[in-house]
């Protein structure tokens, strides 16, 4: 006896219908998910000021923090121009620093200007941290740039022991985030150190290690909690 012919169903067909016309263009058909990857960056880790085509008057050699709508400026009080004179009365000068923040990442320079006494290699340190907590102006937020470091991160100068050029952080540089670690590396290299490696060590009495502001570790900042070398 003769069976009826069992009907497919029509899911079944645009299935197959589907699977065919993909084989016809070249395309292997696959089962499993694919993953395409991080979606790309919409940050754009350029300020209006910096954008040729805004048509926004260029940005200020200066790189000064815009003002909050209180008044007072987005970087910390510390960087003010009345803030560098110290208990002796010497006033101090103003000068151009490279600070560095997050985006995209990476971290990346950011022009400030900050007043620093050349006689007190502390204080600027101290001022340099302070911009870092600080972090971006409002502008510089809106194209993306952050910052890592703690708001309760502390420097001061070297210990007894210490290499005269040393820093030491009120955590160890290993226990900071590594973006954080990055940012201070960076900055410090740049306005210290004339480019050349930094000395960084913690509140403890841990030796203090090398830390040097590579390519690498601008573009992979999580490189920096492991490369510290000894001096």
């Amino acid at each position: 006896m003769r069976r009826p012919a069992t009907r497919r169903p029509a899911a079944a067909l645009l299935v197959a219908a589907a699977l065919a016309t993909a084989s016809g263009c070249g395309i292997r058909a696959t089962s499993v998910p694919v993953d395409a990857g991080a979606a790309p960056s919409r940050v754009s880790c350029t300020t209006p000021s910096e954008d040729p085509g805004s048509g926004a008057p260029p940005a200020s050699p200066s790189g000064t923090a815009q003002s909050s709508p209180s008044g007072s400026s987005s970087a910390d009080a510390s960087a003010s121009p009345g803030a560098g004179a110290e208990a002796s009365g010497k006033p101090a000068g103003q000068r151009a620093v490279e600070v560095y923040l997050v985006c995209r990442s990476e971290v990346v320079p950011r022009a400030r200007t900050a007043a620093f006494r050349d006689d007190d290699p502390e204080a600027a340190a101290r001022r340099l941290v302070g911009l870092l907590r600080a972090g971006p102006t409002r502008e510089e937020s809106g194209a993306g740039f952050t910052t890592d470091v703690p708001p309760d991160l502390q420097v001061r100068g070297p210990r007894s022991g210490d290499p005269e050029d040393a820093w030491r952080l009120s955590r160890e540089p290993d226990e900071l985030p590594s973006f954080a670690l990055a940012q201070l590396v960076c900055t410090f290299s740049a306005s210290l150190a004339d480019g050349g490696p930094v000395l960084l060590g913690g509140p403890d009495d841990d030796r203090v290690l090398s830390y040097p502001c590579t390519q690498e570790l601008r573009t992979r900042p999580e490189a920096g909690l492991t490369a510290g070398a000894s001096v």
